[in-house]
């Protein structure tokens, strides 16, 4: 049977073909939007437009704050934590260890506030951040201890190692460490930081910080805002040292803190010489 189509019928039919080649067309292009803020989401680059400086312009997120982070106590083994790390933001009112999935990307150890942390998002006092890195501990340290060094989290933090609670700290101003060796295993390692900073509407030490900055009142500041980083120490190592130089008497006193016990020798150098040794018990 020949069936012949008449021109409403071919209108028809042709229209019904364009319509779903848009809608094709539609849901690619909204795939391909998908996929581009998905990679824009955990690519970093500095966030708003509000005037940068040569240095904020050409920051390289693989080389944040290389040098040193301690004045005294220098020692050659240490690895820089900074970079990307995996962030997410949620309602403190959920009860659970850790997000199931992460928002993108934060440029450590700027705050979730400024412009180079590629977020300058807001945080309020009814919310969690979550910050989350994996890490591998080299070969050769192997048998010492490993310390996780902060330069400071504002306000009040809790570090799970590879999903396990090591301790939590309260003050957004002070350097801290926690020992994690009893949590590390062989190969990656993950660290997840859980950060809580009410800010202005909490009493903690503030300054001039305000969740409603105007003003002479400044944008808050909250996380991970200083050098992170990890070294391996022996089991007895120096804490931190506190030198009393009296000029009249030429005399140093040297205040040491020793974590661990037993007995130390201690020499102090002048130019290469060795004028003061001494046998120290803790």
């Amino acid at each position: 049977m020949k069936v012949t189509l008449t021109s409403p019928l071919l209108l028809s039919v042709s229209i019904i073909l364009a319509i779903v080649v848009i809608i094709l067309a539609s849901i690619a292009f909204k795939s391909d939007e998908s996929e581009e803020n998905e990679e824009k989401k955990w690519n970093w680059a500095p966030a708003g437009d509000r005037i940068k400086s040569k240095w904020g312009k050409n920051l390289n997120p693989e080389k944040i704050w290389i040098e040193y982070p301690r004045p005294q106590l220098q020692r050659k083994d240490w690895m820089n934590l900074n970079g990307l790390w995996a962030y997410s933001i949620r309602n403190s009112d959920i009860d659970y260890i850790k997000p199931e999935y992460h928002d993108g990307k934060i440029l450590v150890p700027f705050s979730l506030e400024s412009s180079l942390s590629g977020i300058m998002g807001t945080f309020t006092e009814n919310q969690i951040l979550w910050y989350e890195k994996e890490f591998e501990i080299p070969k050769s340290w192997k048998g010492k201890n490993i310390l996780l060094h902060f330069g400071a989290v504002d306000w009040k933090c809790i570090l799970y190692i590879n999903d396990a609670k090591v301790g939590e700290h309260v003050g957004g101003y002070s350097s801290f460490y926690f020992d994690i060796t009893q949590k590390l295993k062989e190969g990656k390692n993950k660290i997840i930081l859980k950060v809580f900073d009410p800010t202005d509407k909490n009493y903690q030490p503030v300054g001039k910080q305000t969740l409603t900055p105007n003003s002479i009142w400044y944008t808050p500041i909250s996380g991970i805002w200083q050098t992170f980083w990890l070294e391996p120490v022996y089991e007895h190592y120096i804490e931190k040292l506190e030198i009393l130089h009296v000029m009249a008497l030429t005399s140093l006193s040297l205040i040491n803190s020793i974590f661990s016990f037993g007995i130390f020798h201690v020499q102090v150098l002048t130019e290469g010489k060795q004028p003061c040794s001494r046998l120290l018990r803790k």
